[in-house]
């Protein structure tokens, strides 16, 4: 054997340029999908954090509440007023009833929007014969769920059941 016949492989010039192709081809992959993965969340976050921004002013004021009841429904008829900064839509009811159930349900017209400063009356209603009494009224608007929302904890009305 000839010690000489180690030293043959592959030239360092040669290696260098195949792996730069390689990082090369793998970046012009893998480069596009990222540059629209990172736009995205920014993006998203960006609106994530207007949301925020704007719903730190956002508040609602239950003005009025008139039950009206039948036979096996109860219909809620609110004077909502937005007291806070800024415009509020999509809205939702709660009702509490006396054995902690919750009832969700969207008023009529739940996709109009309340501008700051006005009232609007939502008409909301719910199967009586299921729930039994009730004891609170939760109204929000699901665009600032934390903030723009009134409770009414002492209102109590009375329904029977069939």
């Amino acid at each position: 054997m000839n010690p000489d016949s180690f030293d043959k492989g592959v030239s360092p010039i040669i290696a260098a340029i195949v792996l730069m192709a390689i990082v090369v081809s793998v970046a012009s992959i893998v480069g596009p999908w990222f540059i629209e993965f990172v736009g995205e969340r920014t993006e998203r976050t960006g609106e994530i954090g207007e949301r925020e921004i704007g719903c730190m002013y956002a508040d609602l004021y239950i003005r009025n509440v008139h039950v009206e009841e039948n036979e096996h429904e109860v219909n809620l008829t609110m004077e909502i007023e937005n007291t806070g900064d800024g415009e509020l839509s999509d809205f939702w009811t709660e009702v509490t009833h006396e054995d902690a159930t919750i009832s969700h349900m969207r008023p009529e017209n739940y996709d109009q929007v309340l501008r700051e400063g006005s009232r609007r009356t939502f008409v909301a209603g719910f199967n009586a014969t299921e729930k039994g009494n009730a004891s609170k009224i939760t109204f929000y608007s699901e665009y600032c769920p934390g903030e723009a929302r009134d409770e009414l904890e002492e209102i109590y009305f009375e329904y029977t059941t069939t």
